[in-house]
C-alpha cells in the first residue's frame, strides 16, 4: 500500500485504510499503538500467528496494478484534495468574520464604556447587596437614587404602590417607601395628565332673611346659541321665598343686566305704599295686652329650614390652603394626547370659593373646582420655578383653526346628445 500511495498519502491514512482490513481484534490491540508501519506491521503477524485464525490478511507488494483500478484510485486523490481544499478555504472565511465581529464588538463596548464615564462618576469598591430573596438586590447609595428612581418611573409614569413594588423587586435602601412615594407623587407629568378626584365645594350657609327681595342671588348663563337676539340668560332666586326666575338677555353689559333687574323687581318686589287712611270701628284694647300677644305670636313664627337635595359629599384637597403653586384643569374640547391640567402657577391670594393665581403676569381669579395642588420635592420646586419664568402662560393648546377652501360654483354645462343623437340639458346643480 506503501508503494501503491507514494508521497501524496500520508502514513495515518494508510494506517486507518489497513486497520480496516484486519480482523476486529487486531484492530482493538493496533489502534492503541503509536509506532511506525513497520512495527505495527510485524505486531500485526505475531498477533495473527498466536490466534491461529483462518483468515489471514496479508498485503501482498504488486509491481504493476490495472489502468482501470489505477484510475479509480487517482480520481478518489482527486476529490479528496478537492474536499479537503473547499474545507479549508471556508475555515479561513469563517475565522475572518469572527475576528471582524470581535473586533467590531470590543469597539462598540469601548464607545459604550467612554459615554458612560462621562456621564456617571464609577469608583471601583465593594458593591452591597441583599441575599434574603431568590434574587439579589444590590444596595443603591444615596447619591444614585433619585438617578434609579428615574430609570424606573419615567417608563410608564405608575402609581406610588407600582413603582415602590417594582423598585422593591429590583434595588434596595432604607428609606425605599419613603422616597418612591415622595418622589413619584411630586412627578410634573404624573400630576399633569391623571386626574385623581374633581372638586366638589361644599354650599355656602346663608343666614335667615325676614323680608322678601332684600338679598338675592343672581348668575348669568352662556353664551348659548342665539334665539330672537338673546345669547344670556340672567337667573334670580330670592333668598327669603326661593322664588327662581330666568330673563332672557342680548348682552351681559352692567347697563343690561341692572335694566332688567329693576324690571323684574318693580314687578314681583314689594309693592310700593302711598299715604292712605282706612276707616275701620275698632275696639279699644289696651297696650300691654297688646304686646303680650304680639311677642306670643312672634315666638310661634319660625322660619322654613333650608333642604339640600345634592346627594354627592363636598370634597377639597386639603393641599390647596397652603400649596404655593396649583394646577389648573382644562375646561375645553380636549386634542388627543393633550393633559386635563396645564400649569403650575403661583398662587397670589385665595378665598373660599376663588384663588387669584399669576398667569401671563397678571391676576387671574380661577374657581376652586378647576384647580389641584402641586406637590413638588427641593428638585422638582428649582424646576417648577424655572418653568414659570421661561413660560408664564402655559395654555392649553387650542385646536388649529382650519381655513375652510369653498370650491367655486361649477360652470353651467353646455347641451350634449346621446348615443342616439338626441339633444339633452343637463341640470345646472348648487345655483
Amino acid at each position: 500500500m506503501k508503494s501503491l500511495a507514494g508521497n501524496s498519502i500520508s502514513d495515518e491514512i494508510i494506517k486507518s485504510l489497513w486497520l480496516q482490513r484486519l480482523p476486529q481484534q487486531t484492530q482493538a490491540i493496533l489502534t492503541i499503538s503509536n509506532d511506525t508501519l513497520d512495527k505495527i506491521a510485524e505486531m500485526a503477524d505475531k498477533i495473527i500467528a498466536v490466534y491461529s485464525s483462518s483468515e489471514i490478511c496479508q498485503v501482498k507488494k504488486v509491481g504493476s496494478l490495472p489502468n482501470s483500478a489505477s484510475s479509480f484510485d487517482r480520481n478518489k486523490l482527486d476529490v479528496l484534495q478537492a474536499d479537503i481544499a473547499a474545507l479549508t478555504k471556508k475555515f479561513d472565511e469563517f475565522s475572518r468574520n469572527t475576528r471582524s465581529r470581535s473586533k467590531s464588538r470590543e469597539n462598540d463596548r469601548r464607545r459604550r464604556s467612554r459615554s458612560n464615564s462621562a456621564r456617571y462618576e464609577f469608583c471601583c469598591c465593594d458593591i452591597f447587596y441583599d441575599s434574603s430573596t431568590k434574587k439579589k438586590r444590590p444596595y443603591i447609595p444615596e447619591s444614585f437614587r433619585k438617578i434609579v428612581f428615574n430609570s424606573v418611573h419615567n417608563l410608564a409614569h405608575p402609581g406610588i404602590k407600582a413603582t415602590t413594588k417594582l423598585l422593591k423587586s429590583k434595588f434596595v435602601w432604607p428609606s425605599i417607601n419613603k422616597d418612591a412615594s415622595t418622589w413619584t407623587r411630586s412627578c410634573l407629568k404624573c400630576q399633569k395628565s391623571k386626574v385623581t378626584r374633581h372638586v366638589q365645594s361644599p354650599f355656602q350657609q346663608y343666614h335667615n332673611v325676614s323680608k322678601r327681595f332684600t338679598e338675592i342671588n343672581l348668575d348669568i348663563i352662556g353664551p348659548l346659541p342665539s334665539s330672537e337676539g338673546f345669547r344670556y340668560c340672567l337667573t334670580i332666586i330670592d333668598r327669603y321665598s326661593r322664588w327662581p326666575g330666568a330673563i332672557p338677555l342680548p348682552d351681559i353689559r352692567a347697563e343690561t343686566v341692572a335694566d332688567n333687574l329693576l324690571k323684574v323687581k318693580l314687578l314681583y318686589g314689594e309693592n310700593i305704599r302711598l299715604p292712605c287712611d282706612f276707616f275701620e270701628d275698632t275696639k279699644f284694647q289696651p297696650q300691654s295686652e297688646f304686646v303680650q300677644k304680639l311677642k306670643a305670636t312672634m315666638k310661634q313664627v319660625k322660619p322654613i329650614p333650608f333642604s339640600y337635595n345634592c346627594k354627592q359629599k363636598p370634597f377639597v384637597f386639603k393641599d390647596l390652603q397652603n400649596c404655593s403653586h396649583v394646577f389648573v384643569r382644562t375646561d375645553i374640547i380636549r386634542q388627543s394626547l393633550q393633559p386635563p391640567y396645564h400649569g403650575p402657577y403661583q398662587v397670589i391670594k385665595r378665598s373660599d370659593k376663588i384663588f387669584s393665581l399669576l398667569v401671563k403676569n397678571k391676576n387671574v381669579n380661577i374657581s376652586i373646582h378647576r384647580l389641584k395642588p402641586c406637590f413638588s420635592d427641593s428638585s422638582s420646586e428649582t424646576d417648577c420655578a424655572i418653568n414659570h419664568k421661561r413660560n408664564p402662560v402655559d395654555k392649553p393648546t387650542s385646536p388649529v383653526k382650519k381655513k375652510i377652501m369653498f370650491a367655486p360654483l361649477p360652470i353651467a354645462p353646455s347641451t350634449r346628445f346621446t348615443r342616439r343623437g338626441r339633444e339633452v340639458k343637463l341640470p345646472f346643480r348648487y345655483q
